[in-house]
């Protein structure tokens, strides 16, 4: 486990190699860190944010699907804006691929790489 400052030094050397061009799937337990990956990539909308839920009883496959916080931004982008559709459909459909009842042992973070700069 990674204190505060190097977990936080990490999520900016990750987000340094994404701007480089770099394609990550990064996994992790820890939610801080995960949100800290988040917020290094946001200005710069190069992640996606994604929750992992397990194999159980009665979910025989794992599912991977909006992490939470994606599904609470969605909610604010569409309040704040109400008469938008595009934000009506964006909440709509991360909400509905939402698994809210399980339990999400993991968070998943993807940062697609940055498209190539055109050589002048």
């Amino acid at each position: 486990m990674l204190d505060n400052d190097n977990r936080e030094r990490l999520a900016r050397g990750l987000a340094g190699l994404a701007e480089a061009g770099a394609q990550l799937l990064v996994t992790t337990h820890d939610r801080k860190f995960a949100r800290s990956l988040v917020a290094e990539n946001r200005a710069a909308d190069r992640v996606e944010h994604l929750s992992v839920h397990p194999v159980n009883a009665v979910r025989p496959t794992l599912i991977v699907s909006p992490a939470i916080e994606e599904i609470d931004r969605g909610r604010h982008a569409f309040h704040m804006n109400s008469d938008s559709a595009s934000d009506a459909q964006n909440y709509a459909a991360c909400a509905s691929s939402s698994n809210r009842g399980s339990v999400i042992y993991s968070m998943m973070l993807l940062i697609p790489r940055m498209p190539h700069r055109r050589s002048r």
